[in-house]
């Protein structure tokens, strides 16, 4: 993820989501609150709530997203 980019509004859709920082940091909003992210962590949740990454960092990030549904 470039730096200093962001999806310009938060999304919400089907399934659930995994996130793995790989390097850099970034900001993930979802819902009304929003955490940093460091190399290293992780977040996994529900996709139905609005979320978007967001790195307001000037040095690019690496995020492994993973996408999956429900049974």
């Amino acid at each position: 993820m470039p730096g200093g980019t962001a999806r310009r509004e938060a999304l919400a859709h089907e399934g659930e989501e995994f996130l793995m920082v790989l390097s850099g940091s970034v900001d993930l909003d979802y819902g009304t609150q929003s955490e940093r992210l460091k190399a290293g962590d992780c977040a996994y949740f529900d996709a139905h709530v609005e979320h978007r990454l967001i790195n307001p960092n000037k040095r690019p990030a690496r995020v492994l997203c993973v996408f999956g549904g429900r049974s």
